[in-house]
């Protein structure tokens, strides 16, 4: 794509996928270039089903974009501030990829794969999201190995601790629900 002649928004359509779980946890959707990557860590949230409460960070290349947070400062690590950094100047080109970090105690590791680009054509509302697998893990559930044990024991009602966690995920955890509907509704109140 020659973005010496750009008009418009760039669309990137992305696939963002829950890393080391098998199945896959995923989602497409798409956004235009011209938010910043603050904006797009709130869209991830809505689009995967995480509820905010826990740092996050970006990487691409050598590079790194979070909110800087005194307390989780990391000496010889340039953090660029997520709030001023568009995705444009990324420069992103289809097959890109960018690691999104999420809650640094459970470590959720997301692969964020650029899908598409292409020049806004007006008509479509973004951000949207296209299509989606499986319920995200509930959070702070301890990482890929407590959502493990988690399924485990949801999934055996003699299980000593299943009344314990089917209660603590708000009673009707299903890991197969994904709600597509849901999610374009929480975006349209994002717009």
């Amino acid at each position: 794509m020659d973005r010496r002649e750009r008009t418009g928004p760039v669309i990137y359509e992305f696939r963002i996928t829950l890393r080391e779980l098998e199945p896959s946890i995923y989602r497409d959707f798409r956004v235009s270039d011209r938010i910043t990557l603050k904006k797009l860590h709130k869209i991830i949230q809505i689009v995967m089903g995480w509820e905010g409460y826990h740092l996050y960070e970006f990487k691409f290349g050598h590079f790194r974009y979070s909110i800087p947070d005194d307390e989780y400062f990391i000496p010889g690590i340039y953090l660029q501030d997520a709030s001023k950094v568009k995705l444009s100047s990324l420069n992103l080109e289809p097959k890109d990829v960018l690691i999104y970090n999420y809650d640094f105690g459970d470590d959720w590791s997301h692969l964020l794969e650029v899908q598409h680009s292409y020049y806004s054509q007006g008509g479509k509302v973004i951000p949207e999201c296209l299509k989606g697998e499986k319920a995200c893990p509930p959070e702070d559930v301890g990482s890929v190995h407590g959502y493990q044990h988690f399924l485990d024991v949801i999934s055996d009602p003699s299980n000593e601790e299943y009344e314990h966690l089917l209660a603590w995920s708000g009673g009707n955890f299903n890991p197969h629900f994904f709600d597509l509907d849901e999610v374009n509704r929480k975006l349209g109140k994002l717009r």
